[in-house]
């Protein structure tokens, strides 16, 4: 009897553990689902292995003009598990003005050299080596995360190129630090073909293989954009972003085809949504874009109708001003900020 007892108290003992561990799991996925969230199902386990898909497989939350934010530039970007559409940024974003000096180097380019404004010149104040330090603090602290996209969107136009490519790469290894970014060296397994052979042939890493990296990505002065990627990517520390015209009459898959082979340095593409709502081959021609292995992004999604064609589109970035308390600005599966892209 004593024996039955004890066999009985002890399947009550486990039974008790196995449910209190149902009920923890339980509690963390409702405390992230928002019954009105239509992204409600990326909290539910896919059965996908998150971290070994490629960067070109996934769609994250980016933050538009991130410096004018009432958020630090360290809570967007933190990993918030409890509120899945709070925060959980992969990409920032930064317009810079120039101050021209000479004679510089990576060991001695000013802090003012760049500063940070949005519709004009702010002299040499709000210096974008103080943002920079921001995105290295916060990597440093959280040296696993998964990369960050910094785009950096060129206001300045006067003074002429210059040396464009010197004077923003040295600025950048300065103050970022060579080892924390991923360079566009780093993408060319066949170094006899182009920068976008090589991504439509191979893909890009895992998100894996890029923990603890920062991509920084040229958008603005579209001039200076593409005269800085024709100078050679392999010696280059940023990518470039060209804008795509939505108001091509062309197929989406003719479309997407002339924007890949007629840019060999560039797999970088940015798209308004203000343009995009314009044209009906917006979504197809995203998709077709991701059978190429770009990187598209999409800023001023800032409606659930705006997000949901993002997603749709297979956009790898959205980018949006609506960082928190908005339940369907989110691209969270598992316990990763990214789900995987829609390609089909």
């Amino acid at each position: 009897m004593k024996k039955m007892k004890s066999s009985i108290l002890l399947t009550l003992f486990f039974a008790i553990l196995t449910l209190s561990g149902c009920q923890k799991d339980d509690i963390l996925i409702e405390n992230t689902t928002d019954s009105k969230d239509t992204n409600a199902a990326n909290t539910q386990r896919s059965g996908i292995n998150f971290p070994r898909l490629r960067y070109n497989q996934v769609t994250f939350k980016g933050s538009h003009n991130s410096y004018e934010r009432n958020e630090s530039i360290a809570t967007q970007l933190n990993h918030n598990l409890n509120q899945k559409h709070n925060d959980n940024c992969l990409a920032l974003e930064f317009d810079i003005w120039r101050n021209t000096y000479t004679n510089i180097t990576k060991h001695n380019i000013p802090e003012d050299f760049w500063v940070v404004a949005h519709t004009f010149h702010p002299g040499r104040r709000n210096k974008l080596s103080g943002y920079l330090k921001q995105v290295k603090d916060w990597s440093n602290s959280h040296p696993n995360h998964m990369p960050i996209m910094v785009k950096l969107d060129i206001k300045s136009n006067n003074g002429g190129y210059q040396e464009f490519h010197n004077q923003i790469d040295f600025y950048l290894r300065r103050f970022m630090g060579d080892n924390k970014i991923y360079w566009p060296n780093q993408m060319f397994r066949d170094r006899s073909k182009s920068l976008s052979w090589n991504v439509r042939q191979h893909g890009w890493p895992t998100m894996d293989q890029l923990r603890g990296k920062i991509i920084f990505v040229l958008t603005g002065n579209g001039n200076w954009g593409i005269r800085y990627a024709d100078s050679g990517p392999k010696n280059r520390v940023c990518y470039t972003m060209r804008g795509i015209n939505m108001k091509s009459k062309d197929s989406p898959a003719y479309h997407a085809n002339q924007i890949v082979y007629n840019n060999p340095n560039i797999i970088f593409w940015n798209i308004s949504m203000r343009d995009a709502k314009k044209n009906d081959r917006f979504e197809p021609l995203g998709r077709e874009l991701a059978k190429y292995n770009m990187i598209t992004r999409v800023y001023s999604a800032n409606n659930e109708g705006d997000w949901l064609s993002c997603i749709r589109a297979g956009i790898t970035c959205i980018s949006t001003d609506k960082i928190r308390n908005h339940g369907w600005a989110r691209a969270f599966r598992d316990h990763y900020p990214f789900t995987k892209r829609n390609e089909i």
